[in-house]
């Protein structure tokens, strides 16, 4: 504190003797003026009483018995409990029970906890029971507008039919419902990530693309997929695999098949 003061520094790792060193070393204005005078104090240990030591430690397993037969006692009566609620050989169920459970059965295989519909916003399929009517469903499709952008375009029925873009919100027409995730998105003002209008749009499925079999889907196909490699192996990732794919050759499988 006095090096402190008289802007001294002593290092940690200094002995008694370097200290002393700095502090004689050291002339300021004010050391002249004034005498520092130490005294040496002897600090009092109080001595340690092991009789209130002793009285505390057997208080505290006093304690620690008693919460242990509280908790023996406390268990035992749980465990009795139990036996009594869960009785072997259970008792035939009464009336009241077997009805609760014919009730319990017909809501949980009711039609509109699995049926599904599609989202006229994302066009997903949702359960019936997450789904909301678009004549409910207080809010603004504006949002969802994309005209000029070249997101949608009307189907061409022949070469000279020119390219128009359906004008309005890109939606499903074909659906009358939306999804609760699209519809907090649309009320909180944001575009849904999975909806149409991000680029998603492809229109209806032609009528000769409908209901094919699968041959017939690997004959249209684009890229047709040969096999997975697998490779396992240590470390972070224990499984990773690349599909192998390879690009159909559609104007010759075009001129072989007939029309």
């Amino acid at each position: 504190m006095v090096a402190r003061h008289h802007n001294i520094f002593i290092g940690t790792g200094w002995t008694s003797e370097q200290s002393r060193s700095a502090l004689l070393a050291h002339e300021c204005n004010g050391c002249p003026r004034y005498l520092s005078l130490f005294k040496e104090l002897q600090v009092k240990h109080k001595k340690r009483d092991n009789t209130s030591i002793s009285r505390r430690y057997r208080a505290k397993q006093s304690e620690s018995e008693k919460v242990l037969v509280t908790a023996k006692n406390t268990k035992a009566h749980q465990t009795a409990r139990l036996k009594e609620k869960f009785k072997f050989p259970p008792s035939p169920p009464t009336q009241e029970l077997m009805q609760t459970i014919a009730k319990d059965f017909y809501k949980t295989m009711s039609p509109n906890k699995f049926e599904e519909n599609g989202c006229a916003v994302c066009g997903r399929l949702t359960p019936m029971i997450n789904l909301l009517k678009l004549s409910e469903a207080q809010c603004d499709f504006v949002i969802l507008k994309q005209d000029g952008a070249g997101v949608t375009q009307r189907e061409q029925h022949s070469e000279s039919d020119p390219i128009e873009e359906i004008k309005g919100p890109i939606m499903d027409e074909m659906c009358h419902s939306i999804c609760l995730d699209c519809h907090k998105e649309i009320m909180q003002g944001r575009t849904p990530p999975l909806a149409l209008a991000n680029n998603f749009w492809i229109g209806n499925v032609p009528k000769e693309l409908q209901n094919l079999i699968y041959a017939e889907k690997l004959l249209i196909a684009r890229v047709r997929h040969n096999r997975c490699v697998v490779r396992v192996k240590g470390g972070m990732h224990k499984k990773k695999a690349n599909a192998v794919t390879f690009a159909n050759p559609m104007p010759k499988i075009y001129h072989v098949l007939p029309q």
